[in-house]
């Protein structure tokens, strides 16, 4: 964050940067007023997280937060899963399978970000949204990926909101297993230590020796039907 607010004042807003492995070439990506955080970078290169959304003043509809994805360079940023599932969407992560897995909830006063299990299939995110878990006596956070389509999740009781266990959550039965649990701790953002494949690499129109650019603004008026 640089220290502003987001457009109604009520919290920091943050923006995701971009820098080499030896700390150079520090370079910021995204320029959403609302704040973006939670990025993930997927096997073609493209980097997915949550951005926050401010309804039309006068419309009626809520706040969201919502899954978009952007090049590492900064381009080509998107509208990730349209307005499929729940309100709230956070947390995602990519299985080996294709398919990407977020937190999602419809209560905007959920601090934590805790809430339910939902996926899009990473071929057609606009069109494949399904929800995995349903259960409401359970809250789910930090899912990753660790086989196929298996996840490693973050768990614990909605009512009791006791401490967070781990937990397997299988994405295309909504099977869950224990994995281990502690009676003094929460067990969060669990990560499996493995190799993994670099993403793709991609061409650039970036200049990073100019500060400035050129805007485009197109006229979809001027159009052939």
């Amino acid at each position: 964050g640089d220290g502003s607010y987001n457009e109604v004042g009520t919290r920091a807003s943050t923006s995701l940067y971009s820098v080499k492995l030896d700390g150079t070439e520090l370079r910021r990506i995204t320029f959403n007023p609302n704040g973006d955080l939670d990025p993930v970078q997927t096997s073609d290169g493209r980097v997915i997280y949550a951005g926050g959304r401010t309804p039309v003043p006068g419309s009626g509809s809520f706040p969201r937060l919502s899954l978009f994805g952007v090049n590492i360079d900064g381009t080509e940023e998107e509208l990730y899963g349209a307005e499929q599932g729940m309100r709230i969407q956070q947390m995602p992560c990519a299985t080996t399978n294709g398919l990407m897995v977020f937190v999602e909830t419809d209560s905007s006063g959920n601090q934590e970000g805790v809430g339910q299990l939902g996926s899009v299939r990473e071929r057609r995110p606009h069109h494949s949204y399904r929800p995995i878990t349903t259960d409401p006596d359970f809250s789910y956070a930090y899912p990753t990926s660790l086989r196929g389509d298996t996840l490693l999740v973050s768990r614990r009781d909605s009512g009791a909101k006791g401490l967070f266990e781990l937990v397997t959550v299988d994405a295309d039965t909504g099977h869950v297993e224990l994995v281990c649990q502690d009676p003094g701790f929460h067990l969060l953002q669990a990560k499996v230590i493995r190799p993994r494949a670099v993403p793709d690499g991609r061409s650039t129109v970036v200049e990073t020796a100019v500060d400035t650019g050129v805007l485009y603004a197109l006229n979809l008026y001027e159009a052939d039907p």
